[in-house]
């Protein structure tokens, strides 16, 4: 069973051995005391040097990529941002970035050889932080943040979630995290393409709810009808009415939460954690997707699709307007995949989950990828320091991630330099951007440099290659978020209608050995239920009440009761800190 997604696509699984010390007479609290008051002197000592960064420093880094070195810059260090932190913090860094579809087995190689990166983003670690420390892999931060990052420290005591998810459940600071102070609209959802529905209507939709956009399961019906009809007039061999993933659903709740359910974990009225799989609900799902398949409307090979990311699939259909409804980017909303040229007119609509009302389904339990206004739904990977880095550098660190906590360095971090920050720099002066990335006006509106304006339809770089998204710190999504299209923030709503109560926290964490119990539970159960939801929809299998109850035993005998048991102790824990 998926317990959470992180960055988006990645499935996490634990399992480290922990780490203990020999010979000991003393009690684990007892050593923990110990070790936390060496270090806080340690950090002591060092105090009086915090702010000296006379003597340069090299520190070597481990991130994955992202668009800072995608084409514009020669290499990373180029980065204007990073150019300016590392004159002001007198440091260069010496960077390891894998190559796209490598992050998780170049960051396993090297842990595995036990030669570290001074500091490393965890984003793609098998591993949890609270796992990582216990292995000895990264250090206790705790009392550098204190001391040293003050900015920091504010934000992480600004509320108690925050600090819940700052901390490990026996009190470290062990990651330092990209937050945010505001979330901004959902970068992809479900959508269908209206266009197609008006073509075959006359401009005459009447979805079954009385509503100008499908809300239910009636209204999906509906439409996925007038789809088929469409692409079988147009005599087309090879189109989807729908997308479904290989597994059969999405992780991730989309279509699930109208049943009701969800494709994980989630959390119900009595704060008890649940399998989204185990439910009646889950059931009515599957009836439904094999009557939708058995009619055409699914598409026919989706089990194959096995190396379709779940939000860009099949390319050739979504692309060529083949595809009526699919798990899209909101880049691809609208008319955006329209070409006059090659005869493809399609618009494009955000779509919520369809609500079961044939079951009266009420309840609508968590999209996982949906943000929310707490800030720590970020937390759960961040920035560690490896036990390999020297003190100096880990308070050299500290001090510049503390710097892009503040509200000067959120800006920095978030769009880039101004004129007076830019200076001289080359890069700047290359593209012309000598009034900087970003200004405000004499009306104190916010505007961006239109050379790398995100929200133009051409620009000459990428506005990602002048800021830091990958950094720790405070991102600020205000000013992003007025530029945002209305198209966007309007399809949001509708992506995030379903709520996101039940959702499990990110800040909820494992023990080490918590992790090593639960991932060949949770491995067994979920290779079992991604083999079994194909066959259930495609009848391969038989699915009744009967057959069904028995794939709930087989997948609990598996270890899902167990997975439960583990994951309720776990959010107790986060209740309680």
């Amino acid at each position: 069973m998926r317990r959470k997604l992180v960055s988006t696509v990645l499935l996490c699984t634990m399992g480290v051995g922990m780490l203990s010390g020999c010979g000991s007479t003393g009690t684990a609290a007892d050593m923990q005391k110990s070790d936390t008051n060496a270090t806080s002197q340690s950090a002591d000592a060092s105090a009086a040097a915090s702010d000296d960064f006379s003597s340069p420093l090299k520190i070597s880094a481990w991130v994955h990529t992202d668009d800072n070195n995608d084409g514009y810059l020669a290499n990373t260090n180029e980065n204007p941002v990073i150019s300016y932190l590392s004159k002001k913090f007198n440091v260069t860094f010496d960077w390891q970035i894998p190559a796209v579809g490598s992050e998780t087995e170049q960051l396993n190689l090297m842990l595995g050889s036990g030669d570290y990166t001074d500091v490393f983003d965890t984003t793609f670690s098998q591993q949890t932080c609270q796992e990582l420390y216990d292995s000895g892999v990264i250090q206790d931060l705790t009392p550098y943040v204190e001391k040293y990052m003050p900015n920091y420290t504010k934000y992480i005591n600004s509320n108690e979630t925050v600090k819940k998810s700052a901390y490990t459940d026996d009190g470290k600071i062990v990651y330092i995290p990209d937050a945010k102070n505001e979330p901004t609209a959902n970068w992809g959802g479900l959508m269908y393409n209206r266009k197609l529905l008006e073509n075959v209507t006359g401009g005459k939709i009447s979805f079954p709810s009385g509503k100008d956009e499908p809300t239910t399961i009636d209204d999906w019906d509906y439409m996925l009808g007038l789809m088929k009809q469409y692409y079988d007039q147009k005599g087309l061999k090879d189109y989807a009415c729908l997308i479904l993933p290989a597994a059969g659903y999405f992780t991730t709740g989309d279509i699930l939460t109208g049943f009701g359910t969800t494709g994980s974990y989630y959390v119900d009225a009595q704060k008890k954690v649940q399998s989204g799989i185990l439910t009646d609900q889950f059931y009515n799902y599957l009836v439904k997707m094999k009557d939708w398949y058995q009619k055409g409307y699914i598409y026919q090979d989706f089990a194959s699709r096995s190396s379709d990311p779940f939000y860009f699939p099949n390319q050739a259909l979504t692309y060529s307007g083949s595809a009526g409804i699919f798990y899209g980017l909101d880049a691809q909303l609208g008319t955006a995949m329209s070409s006059k040229d090659n005869g493809i007119d399609v618009d494009y609509h955000a779509l919520t989950a369809p609500l079961d009302t044939q079951n009266n389904a009420t309840a609508l339990p968590a999209n996982g990828m949906v943000n929310t206004n707490e800030a720590s739904d970020v937390f759960g990977a961040g920035w560690v320091v490896s036990s390999s880095c020297s003190e100096e550098k880990l308070i050299r660190w500290l001090k510049l991630c503390d710097y892009l906590f503040s509200d000067e360095g959120s800006m920095m971090k978030s769009y880039g330099l101004t004129k007076e920050q830019a200076g001289d720099n080359a890069i700047y002066k290359k593209l012309g951007m000598q009034d900087g990335a970003y200004w405000f006006d004499a009306d104190g509106n916010f505007t961006y440099n239109p050379v790398s304006d995100p929200f133009a339809a051409s620009v000459k770089v990428k506005e990602n290659q002048l800021r830091i998204a990958r950094f720790p710190g405070m991102t600020n999504n205000t000013y992003y978020n007025q530029k945002t299209s209305d198209t966007l923030k309007d399809a949001d709503k509708i992506w995030i209608s379903n709520g996101y109560s039940a959702c499990i926290p990110a800040g909820v964490t494992l023990t080490t050995q918590e992790s090593k119990d639960l991932a060949p539970l949770s491995t067994a159960a979920t290779d079992y239920i991604d083999s079994m939801v194909p066959k259930f929809i495609m009848g391969t299998e038989k699915l009744d009440k009967d057959s069904f109850a028995q794939f709930e035993d087989k997948v609990r005998s598996l270890g899902m009761d167990q997975c439960l048991k583990i994951e309720q102790t776990a959010y107790d824990r986060y209740m309680t800190k």
